[in-house]
């Protein structure tokens, strides 16, 4: 896939953030690497500790499983990294493809310091950092509550939304995710098997699976349910088709199968979804 980023209008982004908060986010793309950060430095306690390369790969593993969890939900993820520090990860999708993720990098939870302190001592002991410099790094993090945390990742969820509704990450117009997508969102009462798929596509099942995984954080039929059980929520509110109707235009032909899968997704039937729904808007 092919992106183009505005860096200016991006780093400029940040920077507001950092104005407003205090604290210092980064944008990676889906290969991990940086796109752009303010501040440019990371705190002084990270990069103390990840001097050591044990540490190093423990703090990337941390930040790997939230990626993973944020992406599979398509929503923040707030998380303890392996030093004890609290991140956000927000990632970033452009016509349902996973293209990187936003992030704040370590604060501290002001309640826990002095206590968490004396863990650190000891969990960092063989790090290498002598403990003096280690404690001044320490306090000099940025100390928050749990409340400004919650507001960061809203304000992040915000910033990620006007990143792709301003273009300031624009993919190229004929990238095979994009298309992949869109084939998806407007045949979803065709026949979307993985064969079909990669004869419109001219691909094998290798790379379609390897782009779904890569690009999305799903499998190909996951996409393709995801994609149906939405359209299928919107006909539930905004229409007076009957779940017969629904059923046959998001692509399933058996209107039991089609009510299986969308009481495993959401617990109830089509039909006390559309009436719950009714409920709560003329309450």
């Amino acid at each position: 896939m092919i992106l183009s980023y505005d860096l200016y209008k991006l780093q400029e982004l940040l920077m507001n953030f950092n104005v407003l908060t205090g604290l210092r986010s980064v944008i990676f793309g889906m290969d991990k690497k940086i796109i752009a950060r303010y501040p440019e430095h990371n705190c002084e306690f990270c990069r103390l500790l990840k001097e050591n390369p044990l540490i190093f790969q423990k703090c990337q593993k941390s930040d790997a499983i939230a990626i993973i969890n944020s992406q599979k939900t398509k929503h923040s993820s707030i998380y303890e990294c392996h030093a004890g520090l609290t991140e956000i990860i927000v990632p970033i999708y452009i016509s349902n493809s996973f293209i990187g993720y936003l992030m704040l990098t370590g604060v501290l939870l002001n309640k826990q310091a002095n206590e968490y302190w004396l863990e650190v001592k000891d969990r960092y002991k063989e790090s290498g950092v002598s403990e003096s410099i280690l404690k001044k790094a320490f306090f000099q993090l940025e100390a928050v509550n749990m409340e400004q945390i919650q507001a960061a990742a809203q304000i992040l969820e915000a910033c990620v939304s006007y990143i792709w509704q301003t273009g300031l990450i624009l993919m190229q117009e004929n990238s095979l995710p994009r298309r992949i997508s869109e084939y998806i969102t407007s045949h979803l009462d065709d026949d979307l098997s993985v064969g079909s798929l990669c004869r419109n596509f001219g691909i094998d099942k290798s790379k379609l699976y390897r782009t779904s995984r890569s690009f999305f954080g799903l499998s190909i039929n996951q996409i393709i349910k995801n994609e149906r059980m939405k359209k299928a929520i919107d006909l539930l509110m905004n229409s007076s088709l009957n779940i017969n109707e629904i059923s046959c235009i998001v692509g399933f032909p058996d209107y039991n199968y089609f009510i299986k899968v969308f009481k495993a997704n959401y617990g109830i039937t089509p039909l006390q979804y559309r009436k719950q729904q009714y409920i709560q808007q003329n309450l």
